[in-house]
């Protein structure tokens, strides 16, 4: 115990010496460790949210789109809404791309997040016809799984099922 004690003193002692050396403050060393985006891509994300909540759909991707660059693309909640504001103007490639997106940056996104960007792609995969039927499946089948009482998630699964002659499987499973 006094050896971690003094260990973790001394390894503080080095790092107050670095910083000092190259010219770091404790505030400024505490921005090295800030979590989320940069505020100027907070501040798009705020403006596109606003702009989604609005049904104002171009000027919601163009927002987000912003959020994303400023982050350098390290944003899945920007691209999770984005890929909403799509869905309403009926960009489904579009709107697909940006779910999964958002999907392969999971571990940043929340479970209601993440399911609904599963959800999202599912009824994205839905606008291809047959084609997309079973990319739908997979991701109604993730979202319900994730949040097994929404009852959106539900009925997207179920008529997935039914689309794809499973009928009983869509009983089954709702």
């Amino acid at each position: 115990m006094v050896i971690r004690i003094a260990s973790r003193m001394s390894i503080v002692g080095i790092l107050a010496t670095l910083w000092a050396a190259v010219g770091i403050t404790p505030s400024s060393a505490q921005d090295l460790y800030t979590e989320g985006p940069p505020p100027e891509a907070q501040t798009a994300f705020d403006q596109g949210k606003t702009a989604l909540e609005q049904q104002q759909y171009d000027d919601a991707v163009g927002l987000l789109n912003k959020a994303i660059r400023i982050a350098e693309e390290e944003y899945a909640e920007a691209y999770l809404l984005r890929g909403l504001a799509q869905m309403e103007m009926e960009e489904y490639q579009q709107a697909s791309a940006s779910f999964q997106k958002a999907l392969q940056q999971k571990e940043e996104l929340e479970d209601d997040q993440l399911a609904q960007a599963h959800n999202g792609l599912g009824e994205a995969f839905l606008e291809f016809g047959q084609e997309g039927l079973g990319g739908a499946l997979e991701n109604f089948v993730e979202a319900t799984q994730i949040d097994y009482k929404n009852k959106d998630y539900l009925l997207n699964l179920g008529t997935t099922l039914v689309k794809l002659r499973s009928p009983d499987q869509a009983i089954k499973r709702l």
